[in-house]
């Protein structure tokens, strides 16, 4: 539940039985002509709401108050009082202090597993008086009557039910228990939690972000089918424990085989009772693992486990699971969900450090994006295709890293993981990683510098560059939108084989592009270029080499941390290969960054004749020999430089805008000859 602090509204509120004969009918709640001072003998108490001036109109009976307490609106009692959360629609009501309820002792009704006692100390008595309620005495001859105390409330609009949230909540939508060993089992999930920030777990805060870490059960339910409705036990038990404490579950009566489940031979020891969970008390936390759990009636198909609140007081990777050991209800399935929240938000242990990360990454590619477009905006007449690819990758990045650090921000603050964020940050991610990609495969090939066009090339790569961009979505989107349980090994594999075969499969290609490049640029001793892409070069083998280092290192973490107890490091992992990425992304950005020398790096037609016949892409006819009786008066063409090789490269340089324009007329001069 997510509380909106501005919008409090503060009310003297009273809980009483006011048996005002025309109270009564103006709210037609009580007819005391039909009911008279029975209402207090039939646990009938009115919760009247009140500003001080108006009614609010709220109105509620004892049972619907004593309902909500024990559905689990509740949290906290004192034998005869109450302290809750009253939800009314969209508003919820808080008591900060206890109020007695007259006559009516709960000390018959049992505690429900989800309260704690409190103190009477706690009870803070603002106004008290007596009120006797007519002379009749009840059923029991006693005198009816009631204390009342005027109490200050909260209330405050709901902004979302808890049941409506999808973000950090495991949902269970009809699983079925799973055989494993002499137990069956469903895994209702497994989150790294920190400890709640506060010592006191009665502790309540009107934001989300309180300090307070738990798991909460809500609307749990067991079905079984009609054939085994016969069947009153079938206990199933809900079973919580930290990775640190699973020895202290399960256990064997001589040293054989391990059970989950009471065996005949442990409960002859007295170790466990027949039909439950084995569990000894954690060394650490005496109170831990928590078990509890529900039993089937005979004839009922539905049994219903009690809402509950843990408080999270130690960190740790917290798993839970739904046990039964009885065979006759192999069927049975669960539904419900639970909703796991850390002290800083609903964000997941592991999920909470990248909120950070993606903070310090969108500013870092704004420092980037400044310094590029700075640049672009200054050298604007010089820029050439390839810097414009670079301009588009640099773009995508900023968009990417500022939607995931708004997807983690929104779904830490509310619970809820925003789908139309993820997607748009998992669409940018991946259109990102894609172009990326094909900008380094066609700048190894030489596009933009050595060649004007990649010729039948062209099809190729876009083929590959969309099929990446396929597969890569798919991945990003399963494992983002809306999901916060770890896919199954199966699934992943599945998932990820794809982009894994399509990345090493670029690599190559990429690899292979930059060896004729740089061979046919040495060949042709185009020395200045020939140098940017020796660094270009030497920066890719490095990415590559610490792209298998840490693809070793990320196997040797996950064989090591089978239990997931290294949860808090875990987010090092994706964080790394977007630091790489990015540093990449530098380095090309400062060797082709726009600057008035930026043409000499770009492609010239009298630098790319070898390539063109190479490949095909553009041929040049050569002039054939033509009879003077044709041509009357044309002045004899000049030879055409063909080659450079044997050109000083110093001379080169300096002279290139001059020869690029002899080439051109010269060429012009030619074609019109033919």
């Amino acid at each position: 539940m997510s509380w909106a602090g501005q919008e409090d509204i503060y009310l003297s509120t009273s809980l009483a039985s006011y048996l005002d004969r025309s109270f009564f009918f103006e709210l037609k709640s009580v007819d005391i002509s039909q009911h008279g001072l029975n209402v207090l003998a039939s646990e009938k108490l009115l919760v009247l709401l009140r500003d001080g001036r108006k009614l609010m109109g709220i109105l509620r009976s004892f049972d619907q108050f004593a309902n909500a307490v024990l559905e689990g609106a509740c949290e906290r009692v004192i034998v005869g009082d109450l302290y809750c959360d009253i939800h009314l629609g969209l508003y919820v009501i808080r008591g900060e202090n206890v109020v007695l309820i007259g006559e009516l002792d709960l000390e018959r009704e049992e505690l429900p597993p989800h309260m704690t006692r409190v103190s009477e100390a706690e009870i803070k008595r603002h106004r008290v008086y007596k009120t006797i309620v007519g002379h009749k005495p009840d059923r029991s001859g006693r005198q009816l009557g009631c204390w009342t105390f005027d109490i200050m409330c909260k209330a405050q609009k709901a902004e979302r039910e808890a049941t409506d949230l999808k973000g950090s909540v495991h949902e269970y939508r009809g699983e079925r228990f799973v055989g494993k060993g002499n137990a069956f089992v469903v895994h209702g999930g497994s989150e790294g939690i920190y400890s709640s920030a506060s010592e006191n777990p009665n502790e309540k805060s009107v934001l989300p972000a309180n300090g307070d870490s738990y798991i909460r059960f809500e609307k749990i339910t067991f079905r079984r089918t009609q054939e085994f409705s016969n069947f009153s036990s079938g206990l199933v038990q809900a079973l919580v424990f930290e990775v640190e404490d699973r020895e202290s579950v399960g256990g064997s009566a001589y040293g054989g085989q391990r059970a989950v489940c009471c065996t005949a031979d442990l409960a002859k020891l007295g170790v466990c009772s027949g039909g439950e969970i084995i569990h000894r008390p954690s060394t650490k936390n005496p109170s831990w693992p928590q078990v509890f759990g529900v039993a089937f009636n005979a004839q009922e198909l539905v049994a219903t486990l009690p809402s509950k609140s843990i408080q999270i007081t130690r960190t740790g990777m917290y798993n839970l699971y739904f046990m039964h050991c009885d065979p006759n209800h192999k069927e049975v399935v669960v539904e419900g969900n639970t909703i796991w929240k850390n002290p800083s938000g609903y964000l997941p242990g592991r999920m909470a450090p990248l909120m950070k990360f993606y903070g310090f990454m969108s500013l870092a590619f704004v420092i980037l994006g400044l310094f590029w477009f700075s640049q672009y905006a200054r050298f604007w007449k010089e820029v050439f295709p390839l810097q414009n690819c670079i301009t588009l990758v640099i773009t995508l990045g900023m968009f990417e890293m500022a939607f995931w650090y708004f997807d983690y921000a929104e779904f830490n603050e509310t619970g809820i993981r925003p789908t139309g964020i993820t997607v748009w940050a998992v669409t940018f991610g991946t259109i990102k990683r894609s172009v990326a990609r094909l900008v380094i495969l066609i700048v190894s090939m030489g596009y933009g510098v050595v060649r004007p066009t990649l010729g039948g090339l062209t099809s190729k790569v876009l083929l590959v560059g969309m099929t990446f961009f396929v597969a890569s979505e798919v991945l990003e989107l399963v494992e983002n939108v809306g999901a916060v349980s770890d896919l199954s090994g199966k699934a992943k594999l599945f998932l990820v084989l794809p982009v894994a075969l399509l990345d090493a499969f670029i690599i190559i290609w990429i690899f292979k592009s930059l060896s004729a490049t740089l061979s046919k640029l040495q060949a042709r001793r185009m020395m200045v270029k020939l140098d940017i892409y020796r660094k270009f070069t030497n920066a890719l083998v490095v990415a590559v080499i610490v792209s298998v280092g840490w693809i070793c290192y990320e196997l040797y973490f996950k064989s090591k941390d089978v239990y997931n107890e290294q949860w808090q490091n875990a987010w090092v992992i994706p964080a790394f290969w977007q630091v790489l990425s990015f540093s990449l992304l530098c380095v090309i950005c400062a060797l082709w960054a726009p600057s008035q020398n930026s043409m000499r790096y770009a492609y010239s037609d009298d630098a790319s004749d070898e390539f063109d016949r190479d490949d095909g892409t553009l041929t040049l006819i050569k002039p054939s020999t033509i009879p003077s009786k044709d041509v009357r008066s044309s002045p004899e063409p000049k030879p055409v430089q063909t080659s450079n090789r044997a050109s000083n490269v110093n001379i080169q340089n300096l002279h290139r805008e001059l020869l690029q324009e002899q080439t051109y007329t010269e060429k012009k001069f030619t074609l019109g000859l033919q």
